[in-house]
């Protein structure tokens, strides 16, 4: 939509894909709104200007909001954002130095600090300078015991506490487990990253050790503008009418909206400990077909119809008609901000009424129409969402958000370079800012995804007993979008037998308990 924009001049809104979903309908789409500016829904984006970065500069609200709960919580390790791949083939430690010293100096947010002058955060651009990449090889242990020793490594890593004040705020570790077989730990504070940035950081990774291996230099084009040009340009943008339009939408969106209750398994705490885990699933590749087909068929896209469906076993589960979740939104609506690494991500309040008996389509209509409304009201940075609705601040759980549900469409290039092949490596996630975050993402396999939860809540069963229903109730949507939710199943084949177990003993006892009835009714002597 940023590249549209650019070429129009005029804000096109996201659902103009929805109502006008070919190339000639989109073209007649944009030529309304050019004819008739009464009805473009938004005034067009200032440009993207930049600045000298030789001073202190201001933050960007999500970075401020970042910055205070670091601050507050300076032992937590709950905002780092590592990136872990696996290394194969013949790979040259210098040249892979090399490529990592140009990624950091490419983009400035990843060598800036941040300090605190009279009461708020400012952030500081530091000179470039070589990175450490300490190596460590672990074909001193035996075979067996590599891949274990990988995942301490990695789960060590993930943990590492970052200073904000001093740079940089990534660090790199390359492991060796075989003589052709690598893992490179790279670990990012969220104040400088997100999904988005470890997409652009793989793949610029890749780019550079493919040319510096060829003996050529740097084939990517320097950035347009830096991360601290896209703070100043929030800034400035998001004042006035611009952010009382977006307030007001929100503030009527959420008026009344209650945090999620859904039954854990020990009391919340007082004081969140942000301890976590994660767990694994996947869904089969043919319900996963038939997911993406019903979806096309109602006009929708698969997250929207996966809301849809997680929505409505909350509610199940809960009886609660009014559910709200959050969701992650890349929030680069300026083409500028494609390739930039930086924290750009934005929390979104998604509030869906289940209330009135509906069917599973019309939960649908209303969660489409939800969607496409916050994200063409997206551009509110989550804190100041805050800030309009007088929500309590507290440093242990996110206002009003208990739960994410996250389709990730951003997928992480595993790829190859000159003598080497890139291919995931997954580490262990020890920490959890929500109740629980749901991640899904398509694969050829299907659907896959994970869900991070807290510890201090939460039981492993508990998780894998969520997700168990949740696909139990994809079936029963799949085979009937017609149907009452009331009427979706969503329980378990052995959640029913159990039942039916529970009913059959019951059933018992109280025959038992009525022929016990009868013989002393019987031997009642009668005068």
């Amino acid at each position: 939509m940023a590249r549209i924009r650019q070429v129009v001049q005029i804000e096109v809104p996201l659902r103009a894909l929805f109502e006008a979903p070919t190339i000639s309908a989109l073209a007649q789409y944009i030529g309304k709104l050019q004819q008739n500016t009464n009805c473009q829904p938004e005034e067009l984006k200032p440009a993207l200007r930049t600045i000298a970065h030789t001073g202190p500069m201001q933050l960007s609200f999500a970075q401020q909001r970042l910055w205070f709960a670091q601050v507050l919580a300076p032992e937590s390790s709950s905002y780092n954002s590592p990136v872990f791949a696996r290394m194969h083939g013949k790979l040259d430690r210098a040249i892979l130095q090399r490529a990592l010293d140009e990624i950091v100096r490419r983009h400035e947010v990843l060598r800036t600090i941040y300090r605190e002058v009279d009461g708020q955060p400012i952030q500081l651009v530091m000179p470039a300078e070589p990175q450490a990449l300490p190596y460590i090889d672990l074909r001193t242990f035996p075979q067996d015991q590599r891949e274990q020793k990988a995942l301490e490594f990695a789960t060590q890593e993930g943990q590492h506490l970052f200073n904000l004040e001093q740079s940089p705020l990534i660090r790199t570790v390359l492991l060796q487990l075989e003589e052709d077989e690598y893992v490179l730990l790279t670990n990012v504070h969220h104040i400088a990253f997100d999904a988005w940035s470890a997409g652009i950081f793989l793949r610029e990774l890749l780019t550079l050790y493919e040319a510096y291996s060829n003996e050529k230099p740097s084939p990517l084009a320097e950035l347009p503008a830096q991360y601290a040009d896209f703070a100043l340009w929030q800034r400035s943008w998001l004042q006035g009418k611009e952010q009382e339009r977006l307030v007001k939408y929100w503030q009527e969106q959420l008026r009344g909206a209650k945090a999620l209750e859904l039954v854990t398994d020990r009391p919340r705490p007082a004081i969140a400990d942000f301890v976590g885990a994660a767990q694994p699933f996947a869904f089969p590749d043919e319900l996963s077909q038939q997911l993406q087909a019903l979806s096309q068929q109602e006009g929708v896209t698969l997250f929207m119809t996966l809301l849809a469906a997680f929505n409505i076993l909350l509610y199940r589960m809960t009886n609660q008609e009014d559910i709200v979740l959050g969701t992650d939104i890349a929030n680069r609506t300026l083409s500028e901000t494609e390739l930039m690494i930086g924290f750009f991500v934005n929390l979104l309040a998604m509030r869906t009424n289940l209330g009135g008996k509906p069917g599973f389509q019309e939960v649908l209509k209303r969660v489409r129409q939800m969607v496409l409304d916050a994200y063409a009201h997206q551009d509110l940075p989550f804190e100041k969402l805050v800030d309009a609705l007088h929500l309590e601040r507290n440093q242990n759980y996110t206002p009003l958000i208990r739960g994410l549900f996250v389709m990730q469409n951003i997928p992480l290039v595993y790829d190859q370079a000159t003598g080497i092949t890139l291919s995931p490596f997954q580490g262990n996630l020890v920490t959890a800012k929500f109740d629980f975050v749901i991640f899904l993402f398509e694969t050829e396999q299907g659907l896959q995804g994970s869900v991070n939860y807290s510890t201090a809540l939460f039981n492993p069963e508990t998780i894998t007993n969520l997700m168990q229903r949740f696909e139990v109730l994809l079936h029963s949507i799949v085979a009937n979008p017609q149907a009452q939710i009331e009427a979706l199943e969503y329980q378990t084949e052995q959640e029913k037998a159990s039942k039916l177990n529970q009913k059959q003993s019951q059933n018992k006892s109280l025959r038992s308990k009525l022929k016990i009835a009868r013989r002393e009714e019987i031997s009642v002597p009668t005068n």
